[in-house]
């Protein structure tokens, strides 16, 4: 119930492997002991612990803080002040945590710029995101040691850092300090952040800054409002935020309720996305926006508006989880947050963005017979809805404590979620001690789906060796033009690429179908040229693969009937 309480008056404060080798490795190591994690459906373990099995020492990890996972599901980030994870900060202080579920190592990533940077010291670190691709994280912190050129007067302020986690670089993402909310493309070249209630987006190649909360256009007027909780597409090229501003898009109302916004970055258009299919906004406030899809076409938020879904007779109360497609003609408002025995949950937030093809959902709620708040998925092509925080199995031990926050991996294969709950995993943390941690559920297994920015069956990859952070990083690859015959391409060293082109279906709207696969090397750092069949009128999606990358590119394409 803390949670629920919590949870409501944030909200309304501004609104007024198989299973018998599972068996064998539990009867000779601890619980939680397995260096690789298992991928059959419907297991639950814990990430918040050391490659040899210890649970998180202390209170475990942060209450209240929301865990990352890469897109393909392999690796989560999380916060603690524990000593035993194999590395650790100053005593107290809570630092970045990343678990590799394959190999079950644990890197603490809240360091100074350099492979064996300092640790960040007092007050710790916040607002841990990783990217897509699992290579960079982002955090906040006002702490004094890490190593980058503070701005004039920055001393004291919280600043937004990110860290390779390859070469172990640290920098300096943000001019302005005041750091409140911040996210991460997949490639990790974008950086969204809040600072000053303004939202802003940091590319860290071309070393620009800009400042993104503000009507259409290049000069468009910033929100005469602050913006809250900042999420930025995969690709980098839009993000979401929460506002009251009422000088952003037409027909809201002046500072009343929250409002929740798509800005395109390269069309410089701001949109309305807490808007019914009659075009009408919100009448009551949307927050806690996440993106989804390569393309950001999946936005999930939640809403205690009661006419997101007209025109549909559904009267619809309490704060309720939605995914918009904005992609779609007109957009499209779908409610997650139901079950078959109820048109919608009593009460049900998200703070975690769907899947990247938009098909599933997930988000806390209390149901009929079930207090608050526990963690459900949303199939939304099969209507289906299930609880996630169990122990193993299908029908697995409901948890004895809430779940608290949570992420979903962009291919769908795993969630991730932490709670205080004690009977999830064998005998759980030690006797007497109800610290948070962090589990993952199993949906499928990663293995059979194809990696969410490249497009391909990744295979199983658990005798692929750690990165070590002294390792040099793979050339980077940028598509720098992408027309109807032709895609342009900038790789920063030698390499084989991969090109996948698929079209849209214009009957199966979520299928995507290969029409052409392209392949290119170049010997040395520059641009290649890679020929594209024609192509007809439609909408086109590109997956550019790097070899060796551990993900790849994505980009759309739509072709016009004139060409």
């Amino acid at each position: 119930m803390f949670h629920q309480t919590m949870v409501r008056a944030r909200f309304f404060a501004r609104v007024l492997p198989v299973v018998l080798l599972l068996i064998l490795a539990a009867a000779i190591q601890p619980p939680g002991s397995l260096a690789a994690s298992p991928e059959s459906p419907d297991a639950t373990f814990p990430v918040s612990v050391s490659a040899g099995g210890a649970w998180a020492d202390g209170e475990g990890v942060s209450e209240y803080t929301t865990p990352s996972i890469s897109a393909d599901g392999r690796f989560v980030a999380f916060l603690s002040a524990a000593t035993n994870l194999g590395e650790a900060g100053p005593a107290g202080v809570t630092e970045g945590f990343v678990k590799d579920l394959e190999t079950g190592a644990v890197s603490l990533v809240s360091r100074a710029d350099g492979p064996g940077g300092e640790a960040a010291g007092e007050p710790g670190v916040s607002n841990l995101r990783l990217s897509g691709d699992g290579h960079f994280v982002v955090f906040t912190s006002a702490a004094t040691n890490l190593g980058t050129a503070l701005p004039g007067g920055g001393v004291g302020e919280t600043h937004v850092y990110r860290r390779d986690l390859e070469t172990g670089e640290t920098t300096l993402v943000d001019p302005v300090g005041g750091v409140e909310s911040v996210s991460i493309s997949a490639d990790g070249r974008a950086v969204a952040f809040i600072a000053g209630g303004v939202a802003y987006v940091r590319d860290l190649e071309a070393g620009m800054t800009t400042a993104v909360s503000r009507a259409s256009g290049a000069a468009g007027a910033i929100a005469d409002e602050p913006a809250e909780w900042i999420s930025i597409a995969p690709d980098g090229r839009s993000v979401a935020f929460a506002s009251r501003a009422s000088n952003l898009v037409p027909g809201v109302e002046e500072g009343v309720w929250e409002q929740v916004y798509r800005r395109d970055l390269e069309t410089e258009v701001t949109s309305l996305v807490s808007q019914n299919a009659l075009g009408e906004a919100g009448d009551r406030s949307s927050v806690l926006p996440a993106i989804a899809g390569a393309d950001g076409c999946f936005i999930t938020l939640s809403s205690i508006a009661f006419n997101l879904l007209a025109p549909s007779p559904l009267e619809v109360s309490g704060e309720q989880v939605y995914v918009a497609d904005v992609c779609a003609s007109p957009p499209s408002v779908t409610l997650a947050s139901k079950n078959a025995t109820a048109p919608f949950a009593p009460f049900a937030y998200s703070v975690a963005a769907s899947s990247e093809d938009g098909s599933k959902a997930i988000f806390a709620a209390e149901f009929a017979g079930s207090p608050c708040c526990h963690l459900y998925l949303r199939d939304l092509a099969a209507g289906t809805t299930s609880q996630l925080d169990r122990a193993s199995g299908p029908a697995g031990a409901l948890p004895d404590a809430e779940v608290q926050e949570f992420a979903l991996s962009a291919n769908g294969c795993r969630a991730v979620f932490a709670t205080r709950a004690t009977n999830l995993d064998g005998e759980g943390p030690p006797q007497g001690e109800e610290p948070t941690e962090v589990y993952v559920r199993q949906l499928v297994p990663c293995s059979d789906l194809p990696d969410a920015a490249s497009g391909e069956i990744l295979g199983k990859t658990s005798a692929d060796p750690p990165r070590p952070a002294s390792q040099a990083p793979i050339g980077k690859l940028k598509i720098q033009t992408v027309a109807k015959r032709k895609l342009v391409l900038g790789l920063s060293a030698a390499g084989q690429v991969t090109v996948r082109v698929r079209r849209l279906v214009p009957s199966r709207p979520r299928e995507w179908r290969l029409i052409q696969t392209i392949e290119g090397r170049l010997d040395s750092a520059g641009t290649l040229t890679l020929p594209l069949s024609s192509l007809e009128p439609g909408r086109y999606r590109l997956n550019v693969h790097l070899h060796g990358a551990a993900a790849g590119t994505v980009r759309w394409l739509t072709v016009g009937s004139s060409g």
